[in-house]
């Protein structure tokens, strides 16, 4: 099994990869190697009332940190146990949310649903099966990766991932972030 901070890192290549497959497909209009896409860092900062633990969002792209997501709670309800404390940074652009060893990976993304789909579809035939597409997540376009236990969606402009679980409970988790997109 890979170290948390491996499985994070590449995850975060994994989303990278498929973004950029999925840009190159019908023409996207931003490449996502331009920096039209990439949020500013974020910090680590309390809000008002809370506990220290929460992840301050990029300046100005309100919402954009991994933590929104999904809280501790939510994982915990899914994963059957308790998780710990969010801890939150950025990688390549990205905002990354990591309770203990479930990672969700957050960033902005030029690349459509329906571009992303065609992308997931395309490298399932070439990977037998190791990457499937899903379907219900709201309006959202999702796949599952077999070897890193992932879910990745793109509800536009927003594309994450959820790694960690099996597909039945990645989806539960990735239904719940979604809605709060």
């Amino acid at each position: 099994m890979m170290q948390p901070g491996l499985r994070s890192a590449f995850a975060v290549a994994m989303c990278a990869g498929m973004l950029g497959l999925a840009g190159c497909t019908e023409g996207s209009g931003a490449s996502p190697g331009d920096g039209s896409a990439t949020p500013k860092p974020t910090t680590s900062a309390a809000a008002p009332g809370g506990t220290g633990t929460e992840a301050a969002t990029p300046t100005g792209t309100p919402g954009a940190g991994a933590c929104d997501l999904l809280t501790a709670e939510d994982i915990a309800a899914v994963a059957g146990r308790q998780v710990g404390a969010p801890v939150a940074r950025s990688v390549a652009g990205a905002s990354i949310c990591q309770y203990d060893g479930i990672v969700v990976t957050r960033l902005q993304s030029p690349v459509t649903a329906a571009q992303f789909d065609q992308t997931v579809r395309k490298v399932a035939s070439v990977v037998q099966g190791q990457v499937k597409p899903v379907t219900g997540i709201g309006a959202a376009a999702a796949a599952y990766i077999l070897l890193l236990k992932e879910i990745c969606v793109v509800r536009e402009p927003t594309f994450f991932c959820i790694a960690g679980f099996e597909q039945p409970q990645a989806e539960q988790l990735a239904e719940q972030a979604a809605a709060r997109l």
